[in-house]
């Protein structure tokens, strides 16, 4: 025979276990990313700045990756080295992400501001050469030195096994250009060069992800690869 208070106790019961599915549903996200097993190919994204970046290093000493989504006002025809030319209508990507790109250039002027200027230090119209060579910055400063790809059988290249699919980084560039014209491939959404990676001290990453900054998940290699417009602007 059922007691009078049978009901109350399992209703309370099953409001509680509604609850526990409840706070486990929201937490879900936050702790998936936070148990997430860091690796090269690893992606990143960032709901508050839209930021997406893949991991291609993950040691004891720090880890490394590439903002995907942060384009520099260049396309790689703009720069000076013939090297690059099959890759000219490619944007070239800052790949340390404009947060990085401003501090920097905020370091850059604390330095400049305490340094003694003399008579030395001007030209003929009385502008400083120093303060003119920082407002511009040589093309020949700018050229790629990292890059991504989905071309199997490049020698030097590097797998990012962390990744949903097929995704390296670097290579002989020659052999590269050599494949592509062989087959007669649109280098656009298969190559992404960048000017610059993003850092983070050891521990720093992880720290990141248990605050929520950062959600981490495989990444997608057409996601990685897709062409971005001068601008900060996806197409």
């Amino acid at each position: 025979m059922r007691t009078a208070g049978t009901p109350i106790v399992s209703c309370f019961g099953g409001w509680f276990l509604l609850v526990l599915l409840v706070a486990s549903c929201c937490n879900h996200d936050s702790t998936v990313s936070a148990a997430y097993q860091i690796c090269p190919g690893t992606g990143l994204y960032s709901l508050k700045t839209n930021t997406r970046v893949v991991i291609f290093e993950h040691t004891i000493h720090g880890t490394g990756g590439l903002v995907l989504n942060c384009p520099t006002p260049l396309c790689i025809g703009q720069l000076p080295s013939s090297r690059f030319r099959p890759f000219k209508e490619l944007p070239l990507m800052l790949g340390s992400g404009l947060e990085e790109e401003r501090k920097e250039d905020d370091d850059d002027d604390d330095d400049n501001d305490d340094e003694d200027h003399d008579a030395n230090d001007e030209n003929d119209d009385g502008m400083s050469n120093k303060k003119k060579n920082n407002d511009s910055i040589a093309l020949g400063e700018v050229s790629p030195w990292f890059w991504l790809h989905d071309l199997d059988d490049i020698p030097g290249s590097s797998a990012l096994p962390g990744a949903a699919g097929t995704l390296y980084m670097g290579g002989d560039l020659e052999e590269a250009i050599k494949r592509l014209e062989e087959r007669g491939i649109n280098p656009l959404g298969h190559f992404k060069f960048f000017r610059k990676y993003k850092t983070w001290q050891v521990g720093e990453l992880e720290d990141e992800l248990q605050r929520g900054i950062w959600v981490a998940m495989e990444q997608d290699p057409k996601q990685a690869l897709e062409p971005v417009s001068l601008g900060l602007k996806l197409l």
